[in-house]
């Protein structure tokens, strides 16, 4: 029978890469974090097809990532923030608001519609193009923590 034998070079280097690791509250927010960039700039880019006062696209932000109290998993979440009082009349001139409305709820309405409006899936969009870009700054991310020897 024939004899195969391994000789590993840098075996220790390996071992601390590979268990440093398993840190996963350093490794992981900075990977999740990562991808929160492409699909932020999708989401701004297709929010800006609806543009009237600019309030809505300009106030979409990405949090830092979290971790789940009870999975234990880490997320993001990118969405529309704050209020806007400004509208746009039906003679085009721009107009303050008596009570101000979400920036969030503008976009659930053109994602899903109202009465009067038909949907849009907007968030559909932005998450469908980004995929590819969200999936290179996750990986980019992850090669950079290996060549940082592991985080």
């Amino acid at each position: 029978m024939a004899s195969f034998e391994i000789n590993m070079v840098g075996e220790d280097a390996l071992l601390k890469m590979l268990t440093s690791l398993e840190n996963s509250d350093q490794t992981h927010p900075r990977i999740i974090n990562a991808a929160a960039g492409p699909l932020e700039s999708a989401l701004k880019a297709e929010s800006n097809r609806h543009m009237r006062t600019g309030a809505m696209a300009g106030s979409i932000k990405a949090t830092d990532a979290k971790k789940a109290p009870k999975s234990g998993d880490y997320y993001t979440v990118v969405r529309a923030t704050g209020k806007d009082n400004q509208s746009i009349g039906p003679d085009g001139k721009q107009r303050t608001r008596k009570k101000a409305v979400r920036n969030m709820a503008k976009m659930a309405y053109i994602q899903y519609g109202t009465s009067r409006m038909g949907q849009d899936p907007i968030i559909e969009r932005a998450v469908q193009s980004s995929r590819n870009d969200v999936l290179a700054a996750m990986q980019s991310e992850y090669n950079k923590i290996l060549s940082e020897g592991g985080g």
